[in-house]
């Protein structure tokens, strides 16, 4: 009988809120504004349900963006939908503030507290008149919602959750904590190494809640001289059973000659204490492809020929398959021709089949997946690394690939050696 859902998840992160804040920018800071203009703003917070009192607030011909979204027109009618549309407070955080004579507007953030920490509950645009009075009032609002995202620490309690609701026993969960070692972009930092090892501490820490559901694996980047070091720090903590690459983040290229040794030196390392590694092979270059596949396979898979390699992804990177067939044909072709250098390699599909992709390209992937040979590939989420993209809503998008009910249960049940 067909399996409706896989074994296990072997592409899954977990996120402390110091690893989320390295990739996420934090809103705009607030700017100040002149008293008389804060004092409009503190009132019409102050007033948020007392439509009579918000009127006196705008002006007599004022306009707001209701949700149609259309425009409602007029004192009386903005303030009864400012005063009723709303179940929360909404503060206006100014983040720039302009006036010229007796007109100005505000960009802003509509913010409020909640367990004792701000929240961003939306954007919005004001237009300031000043009357005959010399008082501000507001002549137009124009709101956004939601607000900007501000994603929190994620937790092994949280996975688990998101696995039992998708029928789903075991996962594997790769660190982020390359997002610290001088990757994607980013300057070193004076305490990289503290930072690496407080992630990978955490992540043992997490997986250890659920020993009999949760692999860890710490996460390195190869060109960083304390990588092996650490590699072998991971290895001795039994919680933790191997080791993932992002060589894309890690701006690590296998057609530079330096950076090629980089990588074999760790992963002989890797292969010495017996560690297995999820290795994310795409790059930002454009010319990303088969040069790329065929010297990790001729110059780095070749050395460490006793431990599980996980190419991530199909070799590519998602959601979706783009920018990825040459490399993963490689893959394909090798499979195909049963090279001995595939015999202990997986290939994730983290992201990369989505329901929206076309019949042509579907019809591409189940044919390299059969090349590859089926007992090779492995489902994965990547979950929450693109949180609208669950594991059970890309378990579903998987299932339309034209593969037989005999393929989808091998995929179904394959369990790599780091996890059974």
């Amino acid at each position: 009988m067909l399996p409706t859902v896989p074994f296990g998840d072997f592409h899954t992160h977990l996120f402390t809120q110091a690893a989320i804040a390295r990739i996420y920018r934090e809103p705009a800071q607030a700017v100040p504004v002149p008293p008389d203009v804060a004092r409009l703003l503190t009132e019409r917070a102050a007033r948020w349900k007392d439509t009579a009192a918000l009127a006196a607030l705008y002006t007599e011909d004022a306009f707001v963006l209701g949700r149609g979204p259309e425009w409602i027109r007029g004192r009386q009618a903005v303030a009864q939908y400012v005063g009723t549309g709303f179940t929360v407070p909404l503060h206006v955080s100014p983040i720039a503030f302009e006036a010229s004579g007796d007109r100005a507007h505000i960009v802003g953030y509509y913010t409020g507290e909640s367990g004792g920490a701000r929240q961003y509950y939306g954007q919005v645009l004001l237009a300031l008149a000043r009357g005959a009075d010399s008082v501000w009032r507001i002549a137009a609002e124009t709101p956004s919602f939601p607000g900007p995202k501000r994603p929190l620490a994620y937790t092994a309690d949280q996975l688990i959750a998101r696995l039992d609701g998708a029928g789903i026993k075991r996962a594997v969960v790769l660190s982020t904590s390359y997002w610290f070692q001088a990757s994607a972009g980013t300057p070193p930092l004076p305490d990289e190494l503290e930072l690496m090892r407080a992630e990978h501490d955490w992540l043992a820490e997490q997986v250890a809640r659920h020993p009999d559901r949760l692999v860890g694996f710490c996460s390195l980047n190869p060109l960083r001289g304390h990588a092996i070091a650490e590699l072998q720090r991971c290895a001795r903590d039994p919680r933790l059973k191997g080791v993932k690459l992002h060589f894309g983040d890690s701006r690590l290229d296998v057609l530079n000659p330096e950076h090629l040794e980089r990588a074999r030196e760790l992963f002989r390392a890797a292969n010495a204490e017996r560690m297995p590694i999820v290795v994310h092979l795409m790059t930002p270059a454009a010319d990303y492809g088969r040069a790329h596949s065929e010297a990790f396979l001729r110059h780095v898979v070749s050395v460490a020929p006793d431990i599980p390699i996980q190419v991530a992804h199909l070799a590519g990177s998602g959601p979706g398959y783009w920018r990825v067939d040459s490399a993963l044909a490689v893959f394909a072709e090798a499979g195909a021709r049963n090279d001995p250098l595939m015999r202990n390699l997986y290939f994730d599909i983290a992201t990369i089949v989505t329901m929206d992709m076309d019949p042509p390209t579907m019809r591409l992937v189940a044919r390299r997946i059969r090349e590859l040979g089926v007992k090779r590939v492995l489902f994965a989420s990547d979950y929450p690394a693109a949180p609208e993209l669950t594991p059970r809503t890309l378990w579903g998008a998987f299932r339309v690939l034209p593969l037989t009910d005999a393929e989808f249960q091998v995929i179904a049940s394959n369990r790599p050696p780091y996890i059974q």
